[in-house]
């Protein structure tokens, strides 16, 4: 059931849908917001709590991502060559994430709008300041590196530093984080254009043995909704 519930989740928004995003008819300022858009799904690091894994854990994780965009405005229409954009639009991703030595993790992602140019790549590393006891949660600091991958207009890269807190309960762990990114956005024809914002996350994770299954909302000028399953790996050695 749970295998049937992943391909489920990549699948459905890969059935029938084109998103490839056209610049020639937009203007600078639609131009601005569409990068400002994908400039915030491009800060996303590691799905999931503010907590290492520890030297021997390994996590695999697929996921789908929702942008809560707004179809009828000029730029998602001048976007999409004058077709209809779902309230929500669909992203594929993937993420690997490796524990490390002395309270760090490391993970990478692929991040892709099916049909589109609009494929990106980052990594990051986590350090878990202070760990969970019963009295007090877990404390993390997050920082990412992304970048459009493939396509060079429009061409996205950002850098984003977070922290954030987790406790766990029987069968699950919540978390919250905040945080701040810079991103920089050039395509053909328009000007560079650069963003600082803030942006928050909260979230939930069950843990059903080795399978994960995470319900998460990242917040800033538009709206993220995630839902992401995987499996946690702790060999005995590698």
């Amino acid at each position: 059931m749970k295998v049937k519930l992943a391909i489920l989740l990549i699948l459905i928004p890969l059935k029938g849908f084109s998103y490839f995003i056209h610049l020639e008819n937009m203007t600078e300022g639609e131009f601005s917001d569409i990068a400002e858009e994908f400039s915030i799904l491009s800060t996303l690091s590691a799905t999931g709590g503010f907590e290492t894994m520890g030297w021997k854990g390994l996590s695999l994780s697929a996921e789908v991502i929702g942008m809560d965009i707004t179809p009828r405005s000029s730029h998602w229409k001048n976007a999409l060559n004058g077709k209809r954009a779902p309230d929500i639009l669909p992203v594929l991703r993937f993420e690997i994430e490796k524990g490390l030595p002395y309270s760090f993790d490391a993970g990478l992602h692929i991040t892709s709008l099916p049909g589109s140019q609009m494929d990106m790549a980052g990594l990051w590393i986590e350090y878990e300041i202070m760990k969970e006891s019963i009295f007090r949660p877990s404390l993390s600091i997050r920082s990412s590196l992304t970048s459009t991958i493939f396509a060079e207009s429009p061409h996205i890269y950002s850098v984003s530093v977070e922290t954030g807190v987790s406790k766990r309960k029987a069968g699950f762990f919540y978390y919250a984080g905040f945080g701040t990114f810079y991103s920089k956005a050039n395509a053909v024809g328009f000007d560079g254009k650069n963003f600082v914002r803030v942006k928050g996350r909260l979230g939930i994770t069950f843990l059903i043995g080795a399978f994960t299954l995470t319900f998460q909302a990242d917040i800033s000028s538009i709206f993220l909704y995630t839902v992401g399953c995987g499996m946690r790996f702790y060999p005995a050695s590698f």
